[in-house]
Formats: C-alpha cells, structure tokens, sequence
C-alpha cells in the first residue's frame, strides 16, 4: 500500500507510507494552510522534511526523527 500525495510545504507530488510519513499540523486560512498545533496532519516530502530538520539545527532544537521506511511502501496487509 503506498499514498500518493502532495507535500503541505512545497506541494510537489511524492509517493510513502501512510502510517509514518512525516507530517506538520496545520490549518488553512483562505486556502493557504497556517501552522497550527490543533490543526490536521499533513504530510511532508523527504525534502521539506531534510529542510526542516536544518531549521530546527539553526534554532537549537533537536532533528526529528525520520522511521525506516516512510517514504517507501507499506507491508501488504493480509487478507482476512
């Protein structure tokens, strides 16, 4: 199973794995989307995930961790 989607940031389209792909919470504001903590979860490409791991670095904060296997496809689940 893979997701087939746009990033919130950059909007390019970009395949992963629906249970663990990164993603920013936001809320949109006259179609333009608004970081917003309360907001819905929308997904990140691997390169506005890399972009913002370099801002957290610059701001003193911790990388966010990346799990294994976010942008590739998800374990076929069995039938039943």
């Amino acid at each position: 199973m893979m997701l087939i989607t746009r990033c919130i940031a950059c909007k390019a389209t970009f395949c992963a794995n629906p249970d663990i792909v990164p993603s920013i919470r936001v809320r949109f504001v006259d179609g333009v989307p608004v970081a917003d903590r309360n907001g819905s979860r929308e997904p990140l490409c691997r390169s506005c995930f890399e972009r913002r791991q370099e801002l957290r670095a610059e701001q003193g904060l911790p990388r966010e961790h990346l799990a294994p296997g976010a942008y590739e496809p998800a374990p076929e689940m069995p039938d039943g």
